[in-house]
């Protein structure tokens, strides 16, 4: 199995975040956007930690999920 994130390059990654980003201004929604990459986390708002271990999903954010 190919693990084809790595394949994207740091313009295409940069573009579809500031995309997003607009989308979210513009429609005055949240926007979640589900990464391995731990480097995006200090460029978005808020973030969402979820782990599975044993079996188990767990997870933590900064902000409340209704």
């Amino acid at each position: 199995s190919r693990d084809w994130s790595s394949d994207v390059c740091s313009s295409d990654l940069e573009n579809s975040l500031a995309i997003l980003k607009k989308m979210s201004r513009e429609a005055n929604k949240s926007i979640w956007l589900v990464s391995h990459k731990d480097e995006l986390a200090g460029r978005v708002n808020n973030t969402l930690h979820v782990v599975k271990e044993n079996g188990f999903t767990s997870y933590n954010t900064d902000v409340d999920i209704a």
